[in-house]
């Protein structure tokens, strides 16, 4: 077995020669990342944390903000709680909706011929 092979000195010093015209160019393999969505505020999720958001920022006592700013900010804040409780009214609606839909449709239903006298179901 022979040792390690003299390097000649055309070679620059390092792990392995490169040629200088065979070199690859490196490219991003990286996705880009997409860009930040502006705030969608008609979904109630994110109307919520805004809200969530300007509570905080207001009720911070080291905070210096102009008047104008926080009357603002107050204002937004109003807006969207009632947006919130709008949406929350709007939901228990249709959960009322939904859940005696079927006794309305029970009480349409005819009598049953069977049943007489006092004891009828529906309009009958």
């Amino acid at each position: 077995m022979s040792g390690k092979r003299p390097r000649p000195d055309s070679e620059p010093a390092g792990h392995h020669y490169e040629d200088p015209a065979r070199k690859r160019l490196r490219t991003n393999n990286r996705p880009n990342r997409p860009k930040p969505a502006a705030v969608d505020l008609e979904s109630l999720n994110a109307i919520k944390k805004r809200a969530r958001n300007i509570e905080r920022l207001l009720a911070r006592d080291n905070l210096k903000l102009p008047s104008n700013k926080q009357r603002d900010l107050e204002r937004e804040l109003a807006a969207h709680k009632d947006r919130i409780e709008d949406a929350r009214t709007k939901k228990d609606r249709s959960k009322m909706i939904q859940k005696y839909h079927m006794v309305r449709f029970f009480g349409m239903l005819p009598c049953p011929p069977y049943e007489s006298g006092s004891h009828t179901y529906g309009r009958g």
